[in-house]
């Protein structure tokens, strides 16, 4: 057991535990040198697949607006042809009006004609 005294250590004694200190702190320095980088690697694998995971929400996200926008374009669209479809049949009848008038423009004026000669 412990009487009180220290034990005594040579010169090539304290050589030994130094080469022991340092061998043994080497051994926690390449350990924390490879395992530092792998908790890294692992911490930033997580992290890159959070940010795939956002990445990947967004990506849907803005396929269903795409979807949506493309939807309504759609819509735009044909309503787009059906005031093309009515803006013709206008312009046709407007046409037909336009005949009609001066049709009767025509029978209006020729009957006016004649009653001017019928009764000078």
């Amino acid at each position: 057991m412990f009487s009180g005294h220290f034990p005594k250590t040579s010169l090539g004694d304290l050589r030994d535990k130094d080469q022991i200190h340092k061998l043994f702190f080497m051994k926690k320095s390449v350990t924390l040198l490879f395992l530092a980088p792998s908790l890294m690697f692992a911490s930033c694998n997580d992290l890159g697949k959070k940010v795939e995971g956002q990445i990947q929400s967004i990506s849907e996200k803005a396929d269903k607006l795409d979807s949506l926008v493309n939807r309504e374009i759609e819509k735009m669209e044909s309503l787009d042809s059906l005031i093309n479809i009515e803006t013709d049949k206008i312009i046709r009848m407007d046409s037909l009006l336009e005949k009609s008038t001066q049709k009767m423009d025509s029978l209006v004026n020729s009957k006016i004609d004649r009653f001017n000669k019928i009764v000078n």
